[in-house]
């Protein structure tokens, strides 16, 4: 991440969030927002898809979407 900051500045929507995927684990799948975009962040617009209770975890990936709400100017 700071080698990729050092180019431009980077915003790491699910930096300190626990994931709802598959247990609270940490997130797996993340979106990174650069420069100017990084004030288009709705704030608390972060979303995760998650799985039924009832679904059988076995034949399904371990990622789950991500979103974010953008303001575009």
């Amino acid at each position: 991440m700071q080698h990729i900051e050092a180019d431009a500045p980077v915003l790491l929507t699910t930096a300190d969030k626990a994931s709802p995927c598959w247990g609270g684990e940490y997130f797996i799948d993340h979106i990174l927002l650069g420069n100017a975009v990084r004030t288009w962040l709705r704030p608390d617009s972060l979303r995760v898809m998650t799985y039924r209770q009832d679904t059988d975890p076995a034949g399904l990936s371990d990622h789950c979407p991500v979103s974010v709400h953008l303001d575009w100017p």
